[in-house]
């Protein structure tokens, strides 16, 4: 792999096991993530009628 994806594959881990600490309480998303999450809901609300 590239050195990008090597480097993300390496920090996906330490993410992952934040997000599973007591500490975690909710996910924050960007404008760009918050979109792509609506349309995933929106698509998938379309999808079941």
């Amino acid at each position: 792999m590239d050195i990008t994806v090597d480097q993300d594959v390496h920090l996906i881990r330490d993410v992952q096991n934040g997000m599973r600490s007591r500490g975690f309480s909710k996910q924050v998303l960007n404008d760009d993530e918050a979109r792509i999450q609506h349309y995933h809901d929106w698509y998938s609300w379309f999808m079941e009628l």
